[in-house]
């Protein structure tokens, strides 16, 4: 099973056992994870690629995800960060 197979999974169990926070974060990575998606379809359209061929060429494979969930997870820290050094200085 793909990372993102296991993900949407994730979310459907989260929406059943009405975890907010998991269901919130697990949406928040698939939304970059699409994102991502649309980006390298726009940009391997711009290069000319045929439009039969653009949404089996813009999924991203497994590394492609990790690298998008490792990006999410540190914009997440330097916020965290930058909150907490807000409130530290009130």
């Amino acid at each position: 099973m793909s990372i993102k197979n296991t993900l949407k999974s994730n979310i459907k169990i989260a929406m059943q056992e009405k975890k907010t926070e998991e269901l919130s974060v697990l949406r928040m990575v698939m939304a970059a994870v699409l994102n991502k998606e649309k980006e390298k379809r726009s940009k391997l359209n711009k290069e000319g690629e045929e439009e039969s061929k653009l949404d089996e060429m813009s999924e991203l494979k497994d590394e492609e995800i990790l690298d998008v969930i490792s990006s999410e997870a540190k914009k997440e820290k330097i916020q965290l960060n930058n909150t907490k050094k807000v409130v530290v200085r009130t």
